[in-house]
């Protein structure tokens, strides 16, 4: 480092341009950048706002507020109706996607089902094997499911809610 940017032997600073006074240089808990970078939005936020953002859209001789989603599904079926190819297309795959999301919900829903039933049946073991009377809290018996449809029923007394012990 040059000898102008350090403090001479005698312990003197020169205070001047880009060289401040030393007990004001750094201070505790102060950042160097106090407004920081800017924070861009994400475009998945963005997107989410606009699609969401209701506009009036002209049907027949009246005016209704839709979200700009469904204006979109609107014109892209309009457009695929009357033979438009890339429409087709587009809505074509937004339907299979749609049917591809409601597969994997349902086996998700048919597996926790399942896991339902083997955690109630591991609980009845263990309070068998402990010797503990009285029903289980856990009864299996309230979700039946078919594995070969993919049904799940559940029984309503699952769903009511039992006031809490003290």
């Amino acid at each position: 480092m040059s000898r102008s940017r350090k403090a001479d032997a005698s312990g003197t600073y020169e205070v001047g341009y880009g060289k401040p006074p030393q007990h004001t240089r750094f201070q505790k808990g102060r950042s160097g950048n106090p407004k920081g970078r800017r924070r861009t939005e994400a475009v998945g936020d963005v997107l989410e706002q606009e699609l969401g953002r209701l506009i009036d859209v002209r049907q027949g001789d009246r005016s209704v507020q839709l979200t700009a989603l469904q204006a979109l599904v609107r014109t892209t079926i309009a457009s695929a109706l009357k033979g438009n190819a890339p429409a087709q297309r587009a809505f074509l795959k937004l339907i299979q996607d749609r049917a591809r999301e409601e597969q994997v919900a349902q086996a998700q829903f048919v597996q926790s089902a399942v896991a339902f039933q083997v955690e109630a049946e591991a609980e009845r073991e263990r309070r068998e094997a402990r010797g503990e009377a009285g029903p289980s809290p856990v009864d299996a018996s309230l979700v039946r499911v078919d594995l070969a449809t993919g049904e799940v029923e559940i029984d309503p007394k699952l769903l009511v809610r039992r006031p809490a012990e003290s």
